[in-house]
């Protein structure tokens, strides 16, 4: 069954591609330098890697960094909650140099984190909370990096496109690195191709225009594709409430705005001002809109001071204006907590911790009057609609994150007609 599927795998890459790999585990040695712990090469081909083992592909595969595909099918257990293996694949000389694949299990899912330049795309999860691989169905996955952008792939599914040239590794490329608790992996094939390889995904619909990410050191923008450079861009920041709200401002917008989305949160109050800065000058903004307090319910008097909470959210604010002087900042304050995790028949009321969130917008509306920061109030516009609430404590049905939208919108809208940049639909 192992031959059958190497061969399918060969089979359709100098078929489909015509392209011969650079590096190929069926036909290259593996160097004894390029070895670490119990390698066990099997009669089939295929590399068994306990933990603690690993091997490396030669830096010499990749003579072009940002023009080549890593394909690699591998079988593993089912791995138990909390396991992880920081590099199925990872090449990189420092802390912001080169890619990889992370795996992991959490209590919800198992998933995979590509990265570039040691900057996290979102986890991609699949097949739910029972996780995916299991010992009887080997999975594969493709690194296909095309002139600066970087697409991932699991089983030809198409995961993140990073938009981010791969800052120079001349380091060699491990298979198997960072595992705890992960067991074995079955390195089952592995390929490397250069600049002429094409991969297509039959899974995936090609477009010139490819939604992607935009990555920083400590920031993460989820971007559509910039045609248009005369269009509007505007910045959504936020916390899970943003990723409620902002798929519905973007339809609103389409076509006439490019609308980015950082979702994020300050999850402490000492701010890294240097990341807000970066993310926020990282394109020419007309409008910045974030939000931050939910992930900060905990922030009670004894544990967080007044003048923290103030401190906080106004350096917040004054990193983006720093960052994005061009733009108009807008501060959305932070939406209501229900008490459905305890209540669980009655209708929903207010939990305790709501408490803390009329604390963190007090002190939020403060530090944005310092700062001649427009204020969202998006509290008072759903505190008297919790039956649109889930019974999460947070979270909001279709019509909460519509009226969010649609008061978030309308304020971009303001804004842009006034600089002349609004077209009509």
């Amino acid at each position: 069954m192992k031959k059958l599927l190497i061969l399918i795998f060969a089979a359709c890459a100098v078929e489909l591609f015509g392209q011969a790999p650079l590096w190929d585990l069926q036909k290259n040695k593996i160097s004894p330098a390029l070895k670490q712990g119990d390698v066990k090469i099997d009669p089939d081909g295929s590399v068994t890697l306990s933990e603690g083992s690993s091997f490396a592909v030669p830096a010499s595969a990749f003579p072009d960094e940002n023009n080549f595909t890593v394909q690699i099918m591998v079988k593993y257990p089912q791995i138990p909650v909390g396991a992880v293996c920081n590099g199925l694949i990872v090449k990189e000389d420092k802390q912001d140099s080169g890619f990889g694949i992370s795996v992991s299990r959490n209590p919800w899912y198992e998933a995979y984190t590509p990265y570039v330049n040691r900057m996290y795309s979102m986890a991609r999860n699949f097949a739910g909370k029972q996780g995916r691989a299991n010992p009887e169905k080997p999975v594969t996955f493709t690194v296909y990096a095309k002139n600066g952008i970087v697409s991932f792939y699991l089983d030809d599914q198409p995961g993140p496109k990073i938009f981010a040239n791969v800052i120079k590794s001349k380091s060699d490329m491990w298979v198997g690195k960072g595992r705890k608790n992960f067991g074995d992996i079955q390195v089952l094939d592995l390929k490397v191709y250069g600049k002429n390889f094409a991969y297509k995904s039959p899974k995936e619909r090609v477009s010139a225009t490819p939604d992607g990410v935009r990555v920083g050191k400590g920031w993460n923008i989820a971007v559509p594709y910039v045609v248009d450079k005369s269009r509007p861009r505007v910045l959504i920041y936020g916390d899970s409430i943003s990723m409620g709200y902002k798929p519905r401002l973007a339809d609103k917008l389409k076509g006439r705005v490019y609308v980015e989305h950082w979702c994020h949160f300050a999850g402490g109050h000492k701010i890294d001002q240097r990341i807000y800065r970066e993310a926020a000058a990282s394109a020419p903004y007309d409008v910045i809109v974030f939000n931050n307090g939910l992930h900060s319910t905990h922030w009670t008097p004894d544990k967080v001071t007044d003048q923290q909470v103030y401190e906080s959210y106004r350096d917040i604010a004054k990193a983006l204006r720093e960052g994005a002087p061009q733009a108009k900042i807008i501060y959305l304050n932070t939406t209501p907590v229900n008490d459905g995790q305890t209540n669980k028949d009655k209708p929903l009321g207010f939990d305790k911790r709501n408490d803390v969130v009329l604390r963190l917008n007090k002190f939020a509306a403060q530090a944005m009057k310092d700062e001649g920061i427009q204020v969202i109030d998006a509290y008072d516009a759903l505190k008297d609609k919790l039956d649109m609430m889930v019974r999460d404590g947070f979270h909001w049905q279709g019509k909460g994150y519509d009226i969010i939208s649609d008061m978030v919108g309308a304020e971009i809208e303001k804004e842009l007609k006034k600089r002349g940049k609004l077209k009509d639909r």
